[in-house]
């Protein structure tokens, strides 16, 4: 798949993943109309006291949804990440940096964040993404790290949690 033939810039991240994953990751962004948000350069991005204006409500049943119930990508179960639930230390032990937002045309919000690895303080940090609609719902949420095409790895978890707690 060359970069040609995209209407949307992918980010490094997305056009170093398998073509199937790519293929998955841009059809998300087709859906979503934007963007990969790695890819937006972060000065677009607003953060600090306005994201209580930018950001929808997060309720804790907005992420048992998206984190348990809702289908795995190849719609053939549900995702059930029931531990990713509890990513407290991930905001406890400040793993997390600040949290950014960015609305889109559609009035989609994208938050995003960076997560140091709990396991590897080494590793460049993960930059989880996730967009939401206007009344919370977790539209579709990713991660560049090693689990994060499946859209519920830890970083993804701590994002959406520090959304909640903003």
């Amino acid at each position: 798949m060359s970069t040609e033939i995209f209407k949307y810039r992918l980010s490094p991240f997305a056009l170093s993943v398998v073509e199937e994953d790519r293929k998955y990751y841009y059809q998300q962004l087709e859906h979503l109309k934007c963007h990969d948000p790695l890819a937006i350069p972060l000065p677009l991005f607003k953060c600090g006291k306005i994201l209580k204006t930018i950001i929808p409500s997060i309720e804790k049943y907005h992420l048992v949804q998206y984190l348990v119930f809702e289908k795995n990508k190849d719609e053939e179960g549900r995702r059930e990440a029931y531990k990713n639930l509890d990513s407290e230390q991930y905001l406890s032990n400040t793993f997390t940096d600040k949290l950014l937002a960015l609305t889109l045309s559609n009035l989609v919000v994208l938050i995003r964040t960076h997560v140091t690895h709990s396991q590897s303080l080494n590793l460049p940090k993960a930059r989880p993404w996730a967009a939401l609609q206007n009344d919370g719902k977790v539209i579709v949420a990713f991660c560049d790290c090693i689990a994060g095409l499946g859209g519920v790895c830890i970083h993804v978890s701590a994002l959406l949690q520090l959304a909640v707690k903003h």
